[in-house]
């Protein structure tokens, strides 16, 4: 009896490419795919990429031309949203050395990776203050794998401004008699 039948995650996330299989009765010769989005294929094996999230219905029409067989088989995939990270600096301009914490705005997520744009990272949710040792603008980058193992990464561009210190003074009066 000929069946047609498919291996696909049952949950993916915007922008990863999908690995369909076909697990059609031997003798297949082929394959008629729909992801729900779309986008179809012949392949025996073929890849998507879902760009929208949503829920979408992957049905093959598999079968086998020379027998005349053939069967249809379904299967559903929930396809989640990139987690979009948030962060704040407790301040943006400072002399060097200059030390700040960044509150981190995005709960939910089992990573976090920070790259402060001087060649320093960090990981944990708020991995402390962080100490910027030499003149220059930094932009700051703040990457997470949420609960479905979807990344998102938010870089604030030139967030960060570090000079030396400016010394200034004036004179009262600029002659007189001593002492």
């Amino acid at each position: 009896n000929f069946a047609a039948g498919i291996i696909a995650p049952t949950d993916a996330c915007v922008g990863d490419p999908i690995l369909i299989m076909d697990q059609s009765t031997v003798g297949a010769n082929q394959w008629n795919w729909d992801f729900g989005n779309s986008q179809t294929s012949t392949s025996q094996n073929p890849s998507v990429t879902y760009t929208t999230a949503g829920t979408y219905t992957i049905s093959l029409l598999s079968q086998n031309t020379n027998s005349g067989c053939q069967d249809v088989a379904t299967q559903t995939i929930t396809v989640n949203p990139p987690p979009t990270p948030s962060f704040t600096p407790s301040s943006t301009i400072g002399c060097t050395p200059f030390s700040l914490n960044f509150s981190n705005n995005s709960p939910g997520g089992s990573s976090y990776i920070w790259n402060y744009g001087d060649g320093m990272t960090a990981t944990g949710f708020s991995p402390g203050p962080h100490v910027y040792t030499a003149n220059g603008t930094y932009s700051v980058t703040l990457s997470m794998v949420d609960a479905n193992g979807c990344v998102g990464t938010t870089t604030q561009i030139d967030l960060i401004t570090v000079t030396a210190p400016i010394v200034d003074f004036t004179l009262d009066e600029d002659d007189g008699c001593a002492p």
